[in-house]
């Protein structure tokens, strides 16, 4: 090993700091470095920029063109200003009405000893921009599939021997059965009649009370109307409660009676081991004692059967409302009172005027509500206009 490298190890085993700070010779050095290569500025990110640059504009674009960058996340606040005051619920928008509506009304006659009840149908539609009683007359017409059937009290209870005469509406009275030709039978013996009631008609059922005239007891009965109608027996072909209950009530003497806004089962009071309503007791027209049964009754028997407008603002509407139908649509609605039946439009508010006013006569009682939407209206008014005479 030669001298320099002997030099080179010496100068190792010196210490590397002898002084302390910066020494003159680190100091030149350091100085010399940063003369020789000036501090890089930060290169700008420009893609950074543009794009926030774009977004800065999106948001501009947004405010010139009213557009809420933050919506209300309920939609119906903005609505509320505007009717400040009334429930939003209550705010309904109007429909043009193209609903049909057939009512068939009974007023049974107050003297103890008369048996017979009237009948009569009130069909009212939208005519040119008018509600108006498109049809009324006596007796009920019971639309029944695509055909009416035309219900009244018959004019020869004898000859029939019962009190209602059922046929199919446009077609010719079938022939008394008291005459052959030109030729009556003879009578030997005073015949038997049959009183009926009609409770209540709907789609293809009717609800019947019946009774003997000589003994006076009296029966409830439950039909298929067509069946009745050509003759069939009750006792055997009659309907039985649990065939529109799903089978959670039995009952073969039972009826159909309207209560506000809905119609109900009621059965004999004498019938047993049911769920009842005890705080209602009515009467049939004969007397017989009711109970009321709570279930709800199979569209088959009873068609649109709900009342679309809280009673609260039925009450506002009419304060001495006592029921109140409501189209399918939701375009007409029906008020009635003990005196009058009021039309709506099914959007109407407290303070509205009706469009329409038909007397209701003392005691008369709901036994019919039909509806009609616009595909059948024209067919329905064709056939009031024609089987409904005064």
């Amino acid at each position: 090993m030669n001298n320099q490298h002997d030099d080179w190890f010496k100068g190792l085993e010196r210490d590397p700091f002898p002084e302390k700070g910066f020494q003159p010779e680190l100091k030149r050095r350091i100085m010399r470095e940063i003369d020789r290569k000036p501090a890089a500025k930060p290169r700008p990110n420009w893609r950074l920029a543009g794009i926030a640059a774009a977004c800065m504009t999106v948001v501009c674009l947004l405010v010139l063109l009213r557009v809420e960058l933050f919506p209300n996340t309920a939609p119906l606040a903005n609505n509320a200003s505007l009717n400040a005051g009334s429930p939003l619920t209550e705010v309904l928008d109007k429909k043009e009405i193209k609903s049909v509506l057939l009512l068939g009304l009974r007023q049974d006659n107050a003297a103890a000893n008369e048996q017979n009840s009237t009948y009569r149908s009130l069909m009212v539609a939208n005519q040119n921009g008018q509600v108006k009683a498109v049809a009324a007359g006596n007796g009920i017409l019971v639309p029944y599939g695509q055909v009416f059937w035309k219900i009244d009290n018959a004019a020869d209870p004898k000859a029939e021997g019962k009190t209602l005469h059922i046929a199919q509406a446009g077609k010719a009275a079938a022939p008394s059965p008291t005459a052959i030709g030109t030729q009556a039978v003879p009578e030997t013996k005073e015949p038997a009649v049959r009183v009926e009631k009609l409770l209540y008609a709907g789609n293809k059922y009717l609800s019947l009370e019946t009774g003997d005239a000589a003994t006076g007891s009296s029966e409830l009965w439950n039909v298929d109307l067509k069946e009745y109608a050509n003759g069939g027996d009750p006792l055997f072909s009659r309907q039985n409660l649990s065939e529109f209950t799903e089978g959670r009530y039995s009952s073969d003497s039972w009826t159909v009676l309207r209560q506000t806004g809905s119609w109900k089962a009621a059965v004999r009071s004498a019938e047993t081991g049911l769920e009842i309503n005890p705080k209602s007791k009515p009467l049939t027209p004969a007397g017989i004692p009711l109970t009321l049964v709570n279930t709800e009754l199979s569209d088959r028997l009873v068609n649109h059967d709900t009342l679309d407008r809280p009673w609260e603002d039925i009450l506002a509407i009419e304060p001495e409302a006592t029921d109140s139908v409501t189209s399918p649509d939701r375009d007409l609605m029906a008020i009635f009172t003990d005196h009058s039946i009021e039309f709506f439009e099914f959007s109407a508010q407290a303070g509205d005027q009706p469009l329409l006013t038909v007397a209701r006569n003392k005691g008369e009682q709901l036994v019919m509500v039909q509806w009609a939407l616009e595909k059948y209206a024209s067919k329905w008014i064709q056939a009031g206009e024609s089987e409904l005479l005064p």
